[in-house]
């Protein structure tokens, strides 16, 4: 009678994105490495989805009068209400023109 042993092994490996091909090799420690089936994994990119936002309207700010016939400045902002779907830190940039 002969008697045959089934081992089953997880290998765990930790890949970035793209496609790797790859090959199994095993011994029984009597002889060499015996390659066999060949694969191919596939790991795709992480999704993600794009952050919304919304600015306040539009607003008009007059330079105060200060005696000084030098052009003035006033100071002006905006509000943003942003969001993001997956919960990942936002980074606000702005640009002026005039």
């Amino acid at each position: 009678m002969t008697a045959h042993y089934r081992h089953y092994q997880q290998i765990t490996v930790t890949l970035t994105a793209g496609v790797y091909h790859y090959k199994l090799g095993l011994t029984d420690g009597y002889g060499p490495y015996v390659f066999s089936a060949t694969g191919i994994i596939t790991i795709n990119p992480e999704t993600n989805a794009a952050p919304t936002f919304s600015l306040s309207p539009s607003k008009t700010v007059t330079v105060p009068h200060d005696g000084n016939p030098a052009p003035g400045t006033a100071l002006s902002g905006v509000v943003v209400n942003a969001t993001d779907p997956n919960n990942d830190s936002l980074t606000y940039a702005g640009q002026m023109s005039p």
